[in-house]
């Protein structure tokens, strides 16, 4: 019975969002600086049945972001299946959409992602999948603490950035490097996710956090989303655990 309700409870928990709305404007701007987000009340279009019909997926997740502000995503973008499924259509898309006007481009824009769990299992969980979800690295957390020690909610802050190649600089002609030196540089361009413009940065930490919020905040570009649910992208908790040794 105890394993059952373990289970019940970490499900709930990856997928509401409770928060406590006199503290959520100055713990997200501790942690992101102020909210790109509009305070007046008009009407909060629900992603539910054909409310969100025509819609495309940025002013979706807007709209959700506004409502999470205010504390009401809960009730209205995230009581049922279908409305979790349609922001988590708008998120895939999203991330795979080039957008200008916000300087969001998926090859080479930084991502930075803010996850607020209950505990390190689940804030590993949830950074495995956003991280794979956004085709950037996932790498565990600095910690002087060795992570399966860790108690407590955790707040981890990730960032992957895109370093400019220097000018002037390329990679050695083909005929000058032999087989060997070739495959080896072959697999250090893998390692560190290189392409055309620099390689990409990673970097992570983790730290105790003693505040009420949960989920996870997604910086694209200028646009800052969420907080989304931990559990948004595995809502049936079907991969495996990640690794937190």
């Amino acid at each position: 019975m105890r394993v059952c309700q373990s289970v019940v409870t970490e499900r709930c928990q990856v997928l509401s969002l409770p928060s406590t709305h006199a503290t959520r404007r100055l713990e997200r701007r501790r942690r992101f600086g102020r909210v790109q987000c509009s305070r007046d009340d008009g009407v909060e279009r629900m992603a539910q049945n054909s409310a969100n019909e025509g819609l495309d997926c940025w002013t979706i997740l807007q709209e959700f972001t506004k409502a999470e502000f205010k504390g009401t995503a809960s009730t209205t973008y995230l009581q049922s299946k279908t409305s979790r499924e349609v922001i988590r259509n708008a998120f895939f898309e999203a991330i795979q959409s080039r957008h200008d006007e916000i300087q969001w481009n998926p090859a080479s824009s930084p991502v930075l992602l803010g996850i607020l769990a209950s505990d390190v299992r689940l804030a590993m969980r949830s950074l495995r999948d956003y991280t794979a979800a956004l085709s950037v690295e996932f790498v565990p957390p600095d910690s002087t603490i060795p992570l399966p020690q860790i108690q407590g909610s955790v707040y981890i802050r990730y960032k992957s950035s895109m370093t400019t190649r220097a000018r002037g600089t390329s990679p050695p002609p083909s005929h000058l490097v032999d087989g060997e030196q070739e495959q080896e540089q072959n697999q250090d361009n893998k390692k560190k996710n290189k392409n055309d413009q620099g390689e990409r940065i990673v970097q992570c930490t983790i730290s105790s956090y003693s505040g009420n919020d949960r989920g996870v905040l997604v910086q694209l570009g200028t646009l800052q989303i969420g907080h989304l649910p931990l559990g948004l992208l595995d809502e049936a908790m079907a991969n495996p655990p990640a690794p937190i040794s």
